[in-house]
C-alpha cells in the first residue's frame, strides 16, 4: 500500500471529479436497488421527523444523543428502536451471527 495513499487518492478525486461521481452514484443505486426496504423505511422516518409527528430520541441502551440512527428492525417507523451507532452494528452483529 502506498504511504500516502490517502493524499493520492484525494489528489485523483479533485482531477477527476466526474469518475469519481460517477462511481458513487453506482454504488448508491446497487445498494438503493439491494436493499429498498432500509431506504424506504429511512425515508419515511426522515418524513415524519420533518412534519414533527417523532423526535429523535437517545439511545435506548446507553442514552447516548450522539449519532443515533433508527434502527429498522421493529418494521414500525412511528415507534423506530432509536440505537447510537455503536448500538447499531452491535445488534445487526449479533443477528448476523444468530443466522450462520
Amino acid at each position: 500500500m502506498r504511504k500516502n495513499s490517502y493524499y493520492y487518492n484525494k489528489r485523483w478525486r479533485e482531477k477527476h471529479p466526474s469518475m469519481f461521481r460517477d462511481q458513487k452514484c453506482r454504488v448508491n443505486k446497487r445498494y438503493n436497488h439491494r436493499y429498498p426496504e432500509r431506504i424506504r423505511f429511512a425515508r419515511k422516518v426522515a418524513r415524519l421527523i420533518q412534519g414533527g409527528y417523532i423526535s429523535r430520541q437517545p439511545c435506548q441502551k446507553c442514552g447516548s444523543v450522539e449519532q443515533v440512527q433508527a434502527c429498522q428492525l421493529t418494521c414500525d417507523p412511528y415507534n423506530p428502536l432509536w440505537l447510537c451507532d455503536r448500538h447499531n452494528k452491535e445488534l445487526h452483529r449479533e443477528i448476523k451471527e444468530c443466522q450462520q
